[in-house]
């Protein structure tokens, strides 16, 4: 047939072309034979239908016969090489299921269609096809998977959890996956001493230890930081005492629907420094915190204290309307201090974590006063204040501690003063809250 161009159908390609589609070829061998010696020789040529030269060669042999036989070999009987690499190196090289090597390996194969597999120990193999072409080079390289490797732990109390590199990662018994390389394995249970050993975790190995757990001792047991910081959540309860110099002059409340509020402390009758005389006032009472902490920071969630101010002291009131004092005793003072969202942090030593805090807060104070010509009132007053604590905790165990803590605040009503106090409290510490982080089934 003739070429579409010839027709108009689609532009003309080279001579070349034009005769190879004409026909119907592949390729044109040359062969150019000769002696050299008393040797022959064949020099060829492979033209494609572009006209170049695609592949070119010379052979030699001692007969026409074996030339003729070399030059057949070489053109139709072709042969390709293959490279095989991996990573790691070493791996074992399977073609058609005959073993040929190990990587990295070069070798030549006839052409046509063949399948491979690689493997190598600890690692999982690999399969796939490659196929041969005349005069070409292949390559199959392929970076091989590393089997993880196997922890069960044997001999540990039950429900036992076992930690590796500081994360939960199964409970004691199971088969347990871990990527190859030094690990710290600890395996932790109530009421019995963790079990910590480092050990080497081959890929495609199965490392058991064994673990050896007696029952918890005393109270003065050493712990890991990560054991005591696995309990993120810490409730206090404790006492406080402590003292402040300050006068009450925001505090009011209503008498017959007027308003009286506090002018200042009185000595002899008078108002001591025109009523801007701060009295000494000592407190004590209950304290409530929770927090949440990481291994090193966290945040103060709440912390209440509500304490009792004791004194019997001579005092001036007023009426808001009219401005007209009379003179009072203060019998008692009680106030509710609320000390949200304060920034903490902590560190560890053995079985001590000392900490700091800082942050905001509010102060509610509830004022009784006596008076003979109105009886008794009770006036009310709430200050702001800035809070900083220092102090640190002893832990019994993960969960149990006891601590103490110095904390200092100053109101931003400069009538309040500074505020000191000392402070003993019990903790408690626990993992999860039950209504804020789901848990895995087998901790329920």
């Amino acid at each position: 047939p003739l070429p579409a161009c010839v027709t108009g159908v689609e532009p003309c390609p080279s001579a070349e072309t034009m005769a190879f589609d004409l026909l119907d070829m592949a390729l044109v061998i040359r062969l150019g034979v000769g002696t050299q010696g008393d040797e022959v020789e064949i020099n060829y040529e492979m033209v494609d239908r572009r006209g170049e030269i695609a592949t070119a060669g010379v052979l030699q042999a001692d007969s026409g016969r074996q030339a003729g036989f070399e030059a057949v070999r070489q053109l139709f009987d072709a042969v390709g090489v293959v490279s095989f690499d991996s990573e790691p190196s070493g791996a074992q090289v399977f073609v058609d299921g005959e073993e040929v090597g190990t990587t990295p390996l070069s070798r030549q194969f006839g052409v046509g269609s063949y399948e491979y597999r690689m493997e190598l120990d600890a690692y999982d193999g690999a399969a796939g096809t490659f196929e041969v072409r005349t005069g070409e080079a292949h390559r199959v390289s392929l970076d091989l998977v590393e089997r993880p490797g196997r922890l069960r732990v044997r001999g540990a109390p039950a429900q036992s959890t076992v930690y590796v590199d500081g994360e939960p990662f199964g409970r004691a018994g199971e088969l347990i996956e871990l990527t190859a390389g030094d690990r710290v394995v600890e395996i932790r249970a109530d009421g019995f001493q963790t079990h910590r050993t480092t050990l080497e975790v081959r890929p495609g190995e199965v490392s058991e230890v064994e673990a050896s757990m007696g029952p918890m001792p005393g109270i003065l047991r050493e712990m890991e930081a990560s054991e005591l910081a696995a309990n993120r959540f810490q409730l206090d309860l404790g006492v406080e005492g402590g003292g402040q110099r300050g006068v009450f002059h925001g505090a009011s409340g209503s008498f017959h629907d007027e308003t009286v509020r506090v002018q200042g402390w009185l000595d002899d009758g008078e108002l001591v420094d025109g009523g801007q005389a701060r009295a000494l006032l000592m407190s004590g009472g209950l304290r409530l915190s929770a927090s949440y902490e990481g291994e090193h920071f966290g945040l103060g969630l709440l912390s209440l204290s509500y304490a009792a101010h004791s004194g019997n002291l001579p005092i001036r009131m007023a009426f808001l309307a009219d401005g007209d004092s009379f003179d009072a005793r203060m019998t008692g003072a009680t106030s509710l201090q609320v000390r949200p969202m304060q920034v903490r942090y902590r560190t560890f030593y053995e079985n001590l974590a000392p900490f700091a805090q800082a942050g905001l807060g509010v102060a509610f104070h509830w004022l009784q006063v006596d008076s003979p010509e109105f009886g008794s009132l009770t006036l009310r007053q709430a200050e702001a204040f800035a809070a900083f604590e220092v102090g640190t905790r002893y832990h019994f165990d993960a969960r149990w501690s006891v601590g103490g803590a110095y904390r200092l605040q100053t109101y931003f009503s400069g009538a309040m003063g500074v505020e000191h106090s000392l402070g003993l409290s019990l903790g408690f510490g626990f993992r999860d809250l039950p209504w804020g982080e789901p848990q895995p089934p087998e901790q329920l």
